[in-house]
């Protein structure tokens, strides 16, 4: 019996400060998207230009965001008001039930300039601080000399080198021309350079435990985990069905007050 390996999904939700903003009616959707990173992944045909923006607004499509470090930097056009012991926002997810659970970090706009500059807070899961738990983790992705061949990766401070299984979106040419083409420094959650392994991009964000195993052939759900606190994550308590423009959608649903800070601490 094996772990899983993880495939961890980052969520960035900007909490807008709404005194700076002209009288409008305000969305009760995400109204802008900031940053948007694809995670190496199988779904690498699905991350073209400009697909970040169906998570503004009401939209039947869905926006993925690949595998461990993928990320989306979206804000709405008001104030998120924390309500002391209900659920604040909700992360839509698409249709399906294979939990697939993404770190959700929210941040104030404290300087009140309409950019996600401020300090970044992780919504504390079910799992936050257990086994198998790392804030600050690293995964770095090395580009292949020959862009057929497998991607190689390393973990945080790992000297080992691994190499991506192989399978969908795991060679060199389906990444590297869309990594190439990215300005690390617009991107707050990745780096980029060249070390003796070669060039390379490296994801930050929150390890999460496994959420499968390996067992009698099939990957199965490991029980009793990821009860609440993450996106894309159908079994958990907080799923629910909520509103959708004219029709309903599952959601998972989020506490401003479960916002934590690097050391742990909550911060509300």
């Amino acid at each position: 019996m094996k772990s899983s390996s993880l495939k961890i999904l980052i969520i960035y939700v900007l909490l807008l400060s709404s005194c700076s903003l002209p009288e409008q009616e305000n969305s009760l959707y995400l109204t802008q998207v900031f940053e948007y990173v694809y995670g190496v992944g199988q779904h690498v045909s699905l991350a073209t230009d400009g697909v970040e923006e169906l998570l503004v607004g009401v939209s039947h499509s869905y926006v993925v965001l690949g595998g461990w470090g993928g990320y989306i930097v979206a804000g709405f056009d008001h104030d998120v008001i924390n309500t002391t012991g209900m659920y604040d926002f909700g992360i839509y997810t698409q249709e399906g039930t294979g939990d697939e659970p993404a770190v959700i970090f929210v941040m104030q706009d404290e300087n009140n300039n309409n950019l996600p500059d401020d300090s970044w807070y992780e919504i504390k899961g079910s799992e936050t601080d257990r086994d198998g738990y790392e804030r600050n983790a690293t995964i770095t992705y090395y580009k292949p000399e020959n862009l057929d061949d497998n991607i190689r990766y390393r973990l945080s401070n790992e000297s080992t080198v691994h190499e991506l299984v192989n399978g969908s979106g795991t060679t060199g040419s389906w990444w590297w021309p869309y990594y190439d083409s990215i300005n690390a420094d617009e991107h707050h959650a990745i780096t980029t350079g060249v070390d003796s392994n070669g060039s390379f991009i490296t994801f930050q964000g929150t390890l999460l435990p496994p959420s499968k195993e390996y067992k009698d052939g099939q990957w199965k759900d490991i029980p009793d985990i990821f009860t609440y606190g993450y996106g894309e994550n159908y079994s958990g308590l907080d799923c629910q069905s909520i509103p959708y423009g004219r029709t309903t959608r599952r959601a998972n649903l989020f506490n401003i007050e479960d916002a934590i800070d690097e050391e742990g601490q909550s911060v509300t």
